[in-house]
């Protein structure tokens, strides 16, 4: 079995809009190892606690390394209600998707689809960074 290591990174940036700053903290990192599998699916990687109203928008998607075709991250509720998906690499390259995702509070879990690459080769690694903008409704 030929094994990978991706290692997924999300980062939420909070904007303090009066200030015209930004803070940059990060929110959960992922590892996942990929096979030569054709999809491998990471069911409920990571939960989250929303405290308040949050509208996050996908601004910037770091890929470095190879393995990854496609990587799909999922977001949905304990009841299995997906609130967003978004399509983070596509054809090996980043992919942003800025739709905006509203989370009331609540809790909620991530998921992530991957697609390898038609070969994968012992030892590559690959990782994938995601920037959020973060406004509290």
């Amino acid at each position: 079995m030929v094994l990978t290591l991706a290692l997924i990174i999300l980062t939420i940036a909070n904007i303090m809009v009066s200030a015209q700053q930004q803070r940059y903290h990060q929110l959960f990192t992922i590892h996942i190892q990929i096979t030569n599998a054709s999809y491998i699916y990471y069911d409920n990687a990571e939960e989250l606690t929303i405290q308040q109203t949050e509208v996050l928008k996908l601004v910037n998607v770091s890929y470095v390394g190879n393995g990854i075709s496609n990587a799909w991250l999922y977001i949905q509720r304990p009841n299995g209600q997906y609130i967003a998906m978004l399509h983070v690499v596509s054809n090996g390259v980043p992919h942003a998707d800025s739709r905006a995702i509203v989370l009331t509070p609540g809790n909620y879990y991530v998921s992530i689809l991957v697609q390898p690459s038609t070969v994968v080769h012992y030892g590559e690694n690959a990782t994938i960074t995601l920037y959020f903008t973060s406004m509290s409704g």
